[in-house]
């Protein structure tokens, strides 16, 4: 297969990532809790170890702390200040290797 179909196809599926329901939702990490405001409700929760980072782009797979729902979240490179996104992965990636925050 050439590129030209290929990028086509990347192009749709970004396309399709960025129509995410999470748009305008709130993550946030402050003493040890993460919370996130969404429609102006806040919940609680728990970034999964399944969390994903690629250089321009982070996915967060979480469960909220009810437990009855949960969710993920696509976050892209230009949607956070540099040195929030930073931040962000250094805690995943604490996560991932079984750490707690």
């Amino acid at each position: 297969m050439s590129a030209g179909p290929l990028s086509f196809i990347a192009f749709g599926l970004l396309w399709l990532l960025r129509r995410n329901p999470m748009l305008g939702a709130e993550l946030c990490w402050r003493k040890g809790r993460w919370t996130l405001k969404r429609n102006g409700i806040l919940r609680e929760i728990f970034p999964s170890r399944r969390s994903t980072m690629l250089p321009s782009l982070i996915y967060i797979a979480f469960t909220d702390k009810a437990g009855d729902s949960a969710g993920h979240i696509w976050l892209y490179g230009d949607s956070v200040s540099h040195n929030q996104l930073r931040r962000l992965r250094v805690r995943l990636t604490l996560l991932q290797q079984g750490l707690r925050l």
